[in-house]
């Protein structure tokens, strides 16, 4: 916001008295004669008035206040012109960035060739999950990072996720590695990425283009909520369907960051405790049922330092180009991989490969 620039302060010019009036005299006001009583000045006083006279001429008065009003008012409105354009700068800056970031993300999403007229139609027709396929092999050109695509219909998500050793570095570098505000969406380093943990972990930013993340904090809308019932998270070896289960919001130092409980009720206990202070949720979600979830996570701005997470359970889950879609709580036959088993396993060797191709590339 410009800087409103204060109106100078300008010395007013008071009556000038006549020069040829200004005299000492003792009969008249000072400075002044009577017209009728007229006398001529001593020399001395003659020489002091015109000392006096000669001094102050050339110089009215209020001038030094007005020319130092003028100088101050010539610089405010220079620094008030030099932040108006700082500002239009920063803000082209910030706009090339989001502008630029997405442009890179609509890039990765053609690359990743996920189907994404089949994915919408996994919410009516969950068989429709084994059909969805992922260019792995060029997304992993890309970023050898990379672990996950999430994608939700009727919203702007549909990115690649990575999982790195640390939780700070995507917070700030786009999928190829570049420096970017927008980030990427992250596992947490401590997750399995086959997705095997307890609770999951997935970070994204809320950014004011409402890309990213952002559109979580939409899931607070209870409407919004039962309207967006689906999240399909594919990886190399297996895809998802999520439910929504509740969101809710905490501070930015709450203990969320429990990957494996010591003991099942333990991880249901604190799930129901979030379940109770959640801001919309499905009734058809029990606690005391669960097994496991995936939380989104992203900043909000309730207080200075929020989250707003949304929590889902796996509903359905597909090898890709299967043609099978199970339920998540299908049993397997005994002596056989369970579907998270044989996922596990395969991430296993899928990372693997990631990393031998990364060591090539940099001819280690």
């Amino acid at each position: 916001m410009a800087k409103q620039v204060p109106q100078g302060a300008h010395a007013r010019n008071g009556d000038r008295g006549r020069q040829s009036d200004i005299q000492q005299s003792p009969d008249g006001p000072a400075g002044y004669s009577s017209a009728d009583n007229y006398k001529s000045l001593s020399r001395d006083n003659y020489a002091a008035a015109s000392s006096g006279a000669s001094s102050s001429e050339g110089k009215q008065p209020g001038e030094g206040k007005r020319r130092k009003g003028s100088k101050l008012t010539t610089a405010l409105i220079i620094i008030g012109v030099a932040l108006c354009v700082g500002a239009l700068i920063w803000l082209g800056v910030i706009a090339f960035g989001y502008i630029d970031a997405q442009n890179k993300y609509h890039g990765y999403a053609e690359s990743s060739q996920l189907d994404t007229v089949v994915a919408d139609e996994v919410a009516e027709d969950p068989s429709a999950l084994s059909k969805l396929t992922v260019d792995w092999d060029a997304l992993r050109a890309t970023n050898p990072d990379i672990v996950a695509w999430i994608y939700v219909p009727g919203t702007v998500i549909n990115y690649p996720v990575v999982k790195t050793t640390d939780n700070e570095f995507y917070l700030h570098h786009n999928f190829d590695g570049s420096y970017s505000s927008s980030g990427t969406v992250f596992l947490d380093t401590k997750n399995n990425a086959s997705l095997t943990d307890q609770q999951i972990l997935l970070y994204g930013h809320h950014m004011n283009d409402q890309s990213m993340f952002a559109c979580l904090v939409d899931y607070h809308d209870q409407s919004f909520f039962d309207e967006h019932q689906t999240i399909i998270l594919a990886t190399p070896t297996m895809n998802y369907r999520l439910e929504p289960a509740y969101v809710f919001v905490c501070a930015g130092d709450a203990q969320i960051c429990v990957y494996n409980y010591p003991s099942l009720e333990l991880f249901r206990k604190d799930v129901r405790s979030q379940y109770d202070s959640s801001v919309a949720s499905s009734s058809a979600f029990v606690p005391e049922n669960t097994m496991q979830l995936v939380e989104l996570v992203t900043c909000s701005y309730e207080t200075n330092d929020s989250r707003t997470i949304l929590a889902a359970t796996i509903a359905e889950r597909a090898v890709p180009g299967s043609g099978t879609t199970v339920s998540a709580s299908t049993a397997t036959t005994e002596g056989s991989l369970s579907p998270t088993e044989s996922a596990e396993q395969a991430m296993s060797t899928y990372t693997t490969d990631a990393n031998d191709s990364a060591s090539t590339a940099n001819g280690s």
